[in-house]
């Protein structure tokens, strides 16, 4: 029987632009003043490590401000799609511990990444945009003119996320199927006169969508693991933890998840899987011929190329974070006891929370 690691030691110090942290959140909570609806974008591959703390904690002090909120978890194709229901459970969970906090409870949705479905589909993003626009104006119905109709009010929508979750191919998609080309008109937020943009989503409900590619707040790097599962993701510089180190990370991950699928990959003895990463990339080096010009074995190269399979799920669809699982009843008695507790509010229907 195979003795892997029980744990990943590394005693490296993971610092991202952290001079940057105080700029980033100021501009998110200035930007977040003239917001109705906060879509944030994961990777479905690591739901938790992709959260934004900062985020979460700018929509707790702006919760009496009419927002909803929206987690998408983007390329559910590349994880494992048995733990869709596991991570809605959990969210939902949690969204309702948050609510007795005086949080809104988000919609959860789940996207692909290599699949392009048609605008039309259900889970395409101009349709979960559409969505979350009607469930906002739901939660908070617009006023109503003298002749008692409700006035039309544009909804404005806001995209954030960490780095290569897909957030710019999210808004992209929208932006090409929108009725728009791709180079239409992009105007200032209005009533806004920062330098914040955005373009028209949709007419009908009427939807704003705010670009901010400036905003990427990285997330708790105080937790090692959450801090190279986002190096594996791609979502820090590799400047910033060295490509051995995710490699190794990688084989950790793999070993861990019983998925030996690089042996394969790799063409090594299917019974002999390795918790050596310098055995794995010397091997890969040889079977791809990645040597420095002194014939010495590339091991960056190979690192490199490690995880680069990983990344186009070569080795199989997985998760890499740990979603805990919540106790039925215990969510029930939960659930029963919030909304004894909550008859009289006007925050929506939360069944509805889940795009479908």
């Amino acid at each position: 029987m195979n003795q892997f690691r029980s744990s990943f030691q590394y005693n490296g110090r993971i610092n991202w632009f952290p001079g940057h942290m105080i700029k980033t959140r100021k501009l998110l909570k200035d930007t977040l003043k003239f917001i109705d609806v906060v879509i944030e974008i994961r990777d479905s591959r690591a739901p938790l490590s992709t959260e934004n703390p900062i985020l979460n904690e700018l929509l707790m002090t702006n919760n009496n401000n009419r927002k909803s909120r929206v987690i998408v978890f983007n390329k559910s194709d590349l994880s494992n799609l048995q733990l869709q229901k596991r991570i809605t459970d959990y969210f939902e969970d949690t969204a309702a511990q948050d609510k007795r906090k005086g949080a809104v409870a988000p919609m959860i949705a789940f996207t692909q990444s290599h699949a392009n479905p048609s605008s039309s589909h259900p889970r395409h993003p101009l349709q979960l945009l559409k969505k979350a626009a009607e469930m906002h104006l739901k939660r908070y119905p617009p006023p109503t003119s003298y002749i008692q109709s409700p006035l039309q009010k544009e909804i404005n929508m806001l995209v954030v996320g960490l780095p290569n979750v897909g957030k710019s191919s999210f808004i992209n998609s929208i932006r090409s199927s929108s009725h728009k080309s791709k180079a239409a008109k992009v105007g200032a937020l209005p009533g806004v006169t920062r330098n914040i943009r955005g373009f028209r989503a949709c007419d009908s409900p009427p939807a704003y969508l705010v670009d901010t590619p400036g905003i990427m707040i990285p997330g708790n790097l105080e937790d090692t693991e959450k801090a190279l599962t986002l190096s594996l993701l791609g979502s820090i510089s590799e400047k910033i933890v060295p490509l051995h180190v995710v490699a190794d990370f990688l084989l950790y991950k793999l070993n861990q998840l019983n998925n030996t699928k690089y042996l394969t990959a790799f063409e090594l003895d299917p019974k002999k899987p390795t918790d050596d990463i310098n055995e794995l990339l010397n091997h890969i080096c040889i079977k791809k011929k990645m040597l420095l010009t002194n014939n010495e074995p590339d091991l960056d190269q190979a690192a490199k190329y490690f995880i680069t399979q990983y990344r186009d799920a070569k080795f199989g669809c997985f998760t890499l974070d740990t979603i805990p699982t919540i106790d039925k009843q215990l969510k029930n008695d939960n659930n029963n006891n919030n909304n004894n507790s909550n008859k009289n509010t006007s925050d929506g229907n939360d069944s509805d929370n889940q795009i479908k």
